[in-house]
């Protein structure tokens, strides 16, 4: 199964925390999957096949995704959601607006039916953190998380995923647990980013 994944970049001193975030629950908490993907803010899972090929039309379609302007985001608290770890953002109706956006271009069915295939993990929430890997929250590695930050997304990202291993949500039978997790997509996954657009910083955020 692949995937296309629309996402936000944030500015790199941002960034730079939220990897420190990641080093940690891969350092104290053996999380490999906080260091299996960029650093992104995740809005919309799409099928591979309904990204356009030629690089005109994809920047194109990317850009009326998301617009020009840069949207302010606001960092909050660290979150659990289905198993996985963010780094929450607001305005989530903000996130909302723009995983609507998407949809609409990248995958109008999936917006009008729901998804046809099931997401790697959730989206419109915030920053990526990890997966528990089938873990409680509260054994997770203790995180000092900065004050709230307002900033502006740097870019508009879209990437192809391509998980090696077992599919999300499936077990083979026979295998203990261990051996299940070992081959989890985030022990073995490729991507690669297909197209990246700048936004713009046209306003101050109020």
């Amino acid at each position: 199964m692949e995937y296309a994944l629309l996402a936000l970049k944030g500015p790199t001193n941002i960034e730079n925390k939220v990897r420190e975030l990641q080093r940690t629950l891969y350092r104290q908490g053996g999380l490999v999957s906080a260091l299996s993907l960029p650093v992104m803010i995740p809005l919309c899972f799409a099928a591979p096949g309904a990204v356009p090929a030629k690089p005109g039309e994809l920047r194109d379609s990317l850009r009326r995704s998301v617009g020009r302007e840069a949207p302010y985001l606001t960092s909050s608290s660290v979150a659990e959601s289905d198993g996985f770890l963010f780094w929450d953002l607001a305005p989530r109706q903000e996130l909302q607006r723009l995983q609507r956006s998407c949809q609409k271009v990248f995958a109008p069915e999936a917006a009008q039916q729901g998804a046809q295939q099931p997401d790697l993990f959730p989206v419109a929430r915030g920053f990526f953190l990890c997966s528990l890997q089938g873990r409680s929250p509260a054994t997770m590695p203790s995180l000092t998380v900065p004050e709230p930050l307002l900033f502006p997304a740097k870019a508009a990202i879209l990437l192809h995923l391509r998980p090696l291993g077992v599919e999300p949500g499936t077990t083979e039978p026979d295998q203990d647990a261990s051996a299940t997790e070992d081959r989890q997509w985030w022990n073995s996954l490729f991507w690669e980013k297909l197209d990246e657009i700048p936004l713009r910083k046209l306003r101050s955020a109020d």
